[in-house]
């Protein structure tokens, strides 16, 4: 099960497991927001609530935790943050032969709706490398991991091949800081003369 993976990631970036419960009469004390994995911030601004299925879930299914979250968000006070950064992760199969594609295009098109709460399916199909890398790497509010030494050497064989193309010259034009780009320089260097035509 994946839902021990994404309850480790948040832990380990801050979240603490919650309940939300409030007297009603006394004595009397009542689960206002009924999941089981309520993980909340440390300055209780974002929450995100976890529900994992083997099967993917139900448009019935979604609503009723729609109306559960409705329900919790009315008893917030409008300045109370969480109104407005509730989570919903939805850890469920999608790239199985016994789904129903209609399923999986209904669930993907689920997470544009953001009236309730953000709303996120997480692909449970997958192996756990590849569920941490492609699935919990893209949460939102946790900062995406970029390899720069990658980048930096991408960026560099780049360079190297556009020096290849365009003379050193015409290069040191291009790249000019802070400079006005001097076009006439430039046509000079691509030897460009009036008249001259295209092949």
């Amino acid at each position: 099960m994946k839902l021990e993976i994404v309850q480790d990631f948040l832990t380990s970036n801050g979240y603490e497991k919650k309940k939300f419960n409030r007297e009603i009469i006394k004595n009397n004390v009542e689960d206002i927001l009924p999941f089981e994995n309520i993980y909340i911030n440390r300055i209780e601004t974002e929450l995100y609530l976890i529900e994992e299925k083997n099967t993917p879930f139900t448009q019935e299914e979604i609503e009723e935790f729609e109306n559960i979250i409705l329900a919790f968000i009315q008893v917030l006070p409008n300045r109370n943050p969480l109104k407005y950064n509730i989570n919903l992760l939805l850890l469920c199969p999608l790239q199985t032969d016994c789904i129903d594609k209609s399923d999986v295009r209904f669930l993907v098109g689920l997470e544009r709706n953001k009236y309730t709460c953000r709303k996120i399916v997480m692909d449970t199909s997958s192996s756990k490398d590849i569920f941490i890398k492609k699935e919990i790497s893209l949460l939102p509010s946790f900062p995406i991991k970029v390899e720069l030494t990658q980048s930096k050497s991408i960026k560099d064989s780049l360079i190297e091949e556009v020096k290849t193309v365009v003379n050193k010259n015409l290069y040191n034009e291009l790249v000019k800081e802070n400079e006005e780009l001097n076009l006439d320089t430039v046509l000079n260097l691509l030897e460009l003369k009036e008249g001259k035509s295209d092949e």
